[in-house]
């Protein structure tokens, strides 16, 4: 009887030992499916809100800034060169007014003592016309002749050849006194000498060039636009504002469109616009500077504003809608406006009439359109 008991205690002891082993390797081979349980979750993906309205464009093209003045400046007297300022050199600034060099002057000086002369004697002249004029006048009144005299007898046409010949002495001294002045050359603007081609003691004629000056106060922007960006330009481009930036830094300037768009430039063949640079801020400008424009271009109703990382490479646009599931969408325009992008709203009728996008602001490799996300909103830089 004992015997019996003790087997059937073992009996029971060894089966509860099978089953506590069982019970523990359940446990272990339901822990993972717990932990692979845990760890399953939804991507997330960062979007910024982006409301359709009416945006403003801009259109971005490049000029290289060039002198409103660019000149040969030309002898306008004849004689040898007496004079060479030290600044008359290739590469120096000079101001308005500085003489740079000054050619014999004694020949138009004998001209200007010479017309002065002619203009006293014209003077006397005159005086002489007139007094002779006045007394046959007297005289024939004085005679009780009833008819009046004629304009012969009065002299009157002498009288009129001594008013002219006062005038032209009067020019001649004018003429006299340019010529006298054309001796000493001097700049006519504020600006840097590109080229000189004179030396001292050289003989110059007339129309001979004597140096290349560029202007360094005025300046004027050319820049070419695509067909594209022409249709796009406001319709009010003629006198409006551009702005210039030297690389992607700040504005460094104002410009105004004076001119340009009617015709295909004959090399580049786009669209040229010529933009005047706001005198007032041209400090630190200088001739050949590569700069960036931006033009203000059309408004475009019912169109998003988003960050140029939004757009992929293809110019496409990734959105999460109101199921939180990812949906591509391709924009048939694009328009840039700083660092934004505005591109149309995607159709309502499409998507239940939503007004407020959700839109990923980096497209990322993995996104599949009806895929499940974990939206995470951020706010967009202005």
């Amino acid at each position: 009887m004992r015997e019996k008991l003790k087997r059937s205690f073992f009996i029971l002891t060894s089966m509860s030992i099978f089953i506590l082993v069982l019970l523990f390797i359940g446990e272990e081979y339901d822990e993972p499916k717990k932990i692979e349980e845990k760890t399953h979750y939804l991507p997330k993906v960062s979007y910024i809100s982006s409301s359709e309205d009416a945006q403003a464009s801009s259109i971005f093209s490049y000029g290289v800034l060039k002198p409103k003045w660019d000149i040969t400046l030309k002898s306008q007297v004849n004689g040898a060169i007496t004079y060479i300022n030290p600044l008359f050199e290739s590469g120096s600034l000079v101001t308005s007014n500085t003489v740079l060099m000054h050619i014999e002057d004694k020949p138009y000086k004998s001209q200007k003592s010479k017309a002065e002369v002619a203009f006293a004697e014209a003077k006397l002249g005159l005086i002489q016309a007139k007094k002779k004029t006045e007394n046959t006048n007297r005289y024939w009144e004085l005679s009780g002749i009833n008819s009046p005299p004629s304009d012969l007898a009065l002299f009157k046409p002498q009288l009129d050849i001594a008013e002219k010949a006062l005038e032209a002495a009067r020019q001649d001294i004018l003429v006299a006194d340019s010529n006298l002045s054309y001796t000493h050359v001097k700049a006519p603007f504020k600006g840097t000498i590109i080229e000189r081609k004179v030396g001292l003691g050289q003989q110059v004629v007339e129309g001979e060039p004597l140096l290349r000056l560029i202007d360094h106060q005025n300046f004027y922007l050319p820049v070419f636009l695509s067909e594209m960006q022409w249709k796009n330009l406001s319709n009010q481009w003629l006198n409006s504002k551009a702005k210039l930036y030297l690389n992607e830094g700040e504005v460094i300037a104002d410009a105004t469109i004076i001119s340009g768009g009617y015709h295909l430039d004959s090399e580049t063949r786009q669209y040229p616009l010529f933009m005047e640079v706001n005198s007032a801020q041209n400090d630190g400008l200088i001739s050949g500077q590569f700069i960036k424009v931006r033009i203000a271009g059309k408004i475009f109703d019912n169109y998003l504003s988003l960050p140029e990382s939004a757009l992929t490479q293809d110019g496409a646009i990734w959105f999460i809608d109101h199921q939180d599931t990812l949906r591509f969408y391709e924009p048939k325009d694009i328009h840039y406006q700083d660092k934004h992008v505005l591109v149309p709203a995607p159709d309502k009728t499409d998507y239940l009439g939503q007004k407020i996008w959700r839109v990923a602001t980096v497209p990322l490799s993995f996104f599949l359109a009806g895929q499940r996300v974990e939206p995470i909103e951020v706010l967009m830089e202005k």
